[in-house]
């Protein structure tokens, strides 16, 4: 069975810590690694006390950024993210690690039953166009989530910006992606208004910062090249630019006296 390390980024969670950390003891991974940025309460001081490994930033990481930091530090087989803000119940988590844990693949997602519909057609978007359509509204934007050492190591996970981005990275590389579990973190999750409500004409400030992710990763990808990777078959489409030619009289001048005014129609339309 391969080794787990467990990377938590924490914001002010003293009240939730604990609980989080004493549930996935149970698992007896080889380490837990608490990445407290910018906390100002007992958080660090708790993860202390329970064994665990902590990295501490005075400043607000951000909570992809405080993963990669813990990911840097990770020594087992398999890395799993989890948030500091709920416990996830240990049969259900227990499902969602057996896979990985016995080396049946190399990338665990969850499939939130509770999702914003905002951001879940952004994830399948994601997905699709990465050739993972059976991914369908998985992600690293929300944990749990979990993958190899070895993905990490040959993806650009720890480079990336963004959570949307560390994805995008590492479905390039995985090869088996473990997607079927339905873990409801929104239910669990500690409601707070100011971010997570959202009405029928409003969008939340948790939606809009995944839509954004979203968004910023996908145009990052697709401006790597002139053509976002695209390929055109050698044409030059260039030519329809051309308004004036130079034909000679023979085969096919007939044919293009007639196809001329629509490509000038398209090229004005077109500016």
């Amino acid at each position: 069975m391969r080794s787990l390390s467990v990377i938590i980024p924490v914001f002010n969670e003293e009240k939730t810590l604990k609980a989080v950390i004493t549930g996935i003891k149970l698992f007896q991974p080889l380490e837990i690694i608490v990445v407290a940025n910018g906390c100002t309460d007992h958080s660090s001081t708790i993860a202390k006390e329970n064994g665990c490994i902590v990295i501490e930033h005075t400043e607000k990481l951000g909570q992809h950024l405080a993963r990669v930091e813990g990911a840097k530090k990770a020594n087992g087989d398999v890395l799993l993210f989890l948030d500091a803000d709920f416990a996830l119940p240990f049969s259900e988590l227990q499902q969602f690690l057996t896979s990985i844990l016995f080396e049946n693949c190399d990338v665990t997602v969850n499939q939130n039953p509770k999702e914003h519909p905002s951001t879940e057609v952004w994830k399948k978007i994601v997905a699709e166009w990465k050739g993972h359509k059976e991914c369908g509204k998985g992600s690293f934007c929300k944990a749990p989530f979990a993958l190899t050492k070895e993905v990490l190591v040959k993806s650009d996970f720890i480079k990336s910006t963004y959570s949307v981005e560390a994805f995008i990275e590492t479905l390039k590389v995985a090869g088996r992606i473990e997607h079927r579990h339905e873990i409801d973190t929104k239910t669990l999750n500690r409601f707070r208004p100011s971010h997570h409500n959202g009405f029928f004409h409003k969008i939340s400030c948790s939606e809009k910062r995944v839509i954004k992710e979203h968004v910023e990763s996908i145009s990052k990808e697709l401006l790597r090249d002139k053509r976002g990777g695209y390929k055109d078959a050698g044409r030059n489409r260039e030519i329809l630019a051309i308004q004036n030619y130079n034909v000679q009289k023979g085969v096919g001048s007939e044919l293009y006296s007639l196809w001329r005014p629509a490509v000038v129609c398209y090229c004005s339309c077109s500016k």
